[in-house]
């Protein structure tokens, strides 16, 4: 009954925070506010912001750190659920400080493939070192490859990242080993759903799972055939080994001879029945409606805490990238017409 009663309290607290979100009358608003500091006065109001924003002058707010706090927000918020009825002391609730984890590794890996040291610590968000066991302030210091295995060494991501041979100019393989250290954070994923939850509950959140790897594959395949003239072999070693709709159906889209077919197999799938077709100049902007939608869905229907909960962060992050998208089409005088067209609502 206690798990019955966290549960339905969990769903019914994201999904009134939910309804607090910025809805898409108001993002289309915000797309032609004339100053960052417009937006921000919007924010301020909002339930989600208002803390982070509490005390700011927004006359004077800089479009950077505005895009800081928003996903400071977010984050917080995160964790205040997670806090709730203690849920964070089931691992699967640790899933959003791995992936932040992850993406502050592959930063430090640019950045000394590039040779750009001493610089990562200033774009490090905060909240995020204050939430992780990483010692980021060593990583910071780390000039190559060898330094930064070694300040991981604590941490699963080491052993990843050692398997990752460097490329013959001695440069980090960045692609491969962001796709290693992915495939580790969603299999630890999967294990963990298996695990902690009820074989109803795993099934709706490990499909829902696989339906997003499955759509951001499609995205990166498109990208590589499209930009980079990749062959359908070196499309699928860089794939997130994990689907919904089946080896089968992937690898025929990863397989298609032009950017044109595979285009045509992705708008043939059981996903774009929901929306219409791909655009082929936004396939991004197109796959991520499809992500939306499914994460609204999954919220409106779901009685299951932590299907609900990563739904609701996939929104979560939505929101941020809209908010950004806004600010900065803003900063550079976008028409208000085109902020419109880059939102996903």
């Amino acid at each position: 009954m206690l798990e019955n009663y966290s549960t339905n309290a969990t769903v019914a607290k994201i999904r009134s925070i939910n309804g607090s979100m910025i809805t898409s009358d108001q993002l289309l608003d915000l797309a032609g506010k004339k100053n960052v500091s417009d937006v921000a006065q919007i924010l301020k109001t909002n339930r989600i912001y208002r803390d982070e924003l509490e005390g700011i002058d927004i006359t004077k707010i800089h479009r950077g750190y505005l895009e800081q706090l928003i996903e400071k927000s977010c984050f917080q918020l995160y964790v205040k659920l997670c806090k709730f009825q203690q849920l964070n002391r089931i691992p699967f609730y640790n899933y959003n400080i791995s992936k932040h984890e992850i993406e502050q590794i592959m930063s430090m890996i640019n950045d000394i493939n590039s040779n750009v040291t001493g610089t990562f610590i200033n774009t490090l968000p905060k909240f995020v070192e204050d939430n992780s066991s990483i010692p980021f302030i060593e990583l910071a210091k780390c000039e190559t490859f060898d330094e930064l295995v070694d300040v991981l060494k604590h941490t699963p991501y080491a052993g990843i990242l050692k398997s990752v041979p460097l490329k013959p100019n001695g440069m980090i393989a960045a692609r491969q080993s962001e796709q290693r250290l992915y495939t580790y954070y969603f299999n630890t994923l999967l294990k963990s759903i298996n695990k902690d939850f009820s074989s109803q509950d795993a099934k709706t959140l490990s499909d829902y799972l696989k339906k997003d790897i499955d759509l951001t594959n499609m995205t990166n395949a498109y990208r590589l055939k499209t930009y980079y003239k990749y062959s359908s072999d070196h499309i699928k070693v860089r794939m997130l080994p994990f689907t919904k709709i089946g080896s089968p159906a992937m690898n025929a889209i990863y397989e298609a001879s032009t950017s044109e077919d595979m285009l045509e197999l992705i708008g043939k799938t059981p996903y774009f029945s929901l929306k219409k077709p791909p655009d082929p100049n936004m396939i991004e902007h197109s796959i991520d409606n499809i992500k939306h939608l499914l994460s609204k869905r999954l919220i409106a229907t779901s009685q299951s805490a932590p299907v609900v909960m990563y739904a609701f962060l996939n929104i979560c992050l939505f929101e941020v990238e809209n908010l950004t998208n806004i600010i900065e089409g803003i900063r550079y005088q976008m028409p208000q017409t085109e902020i419109q067209k880059l939102l996903i609502i």
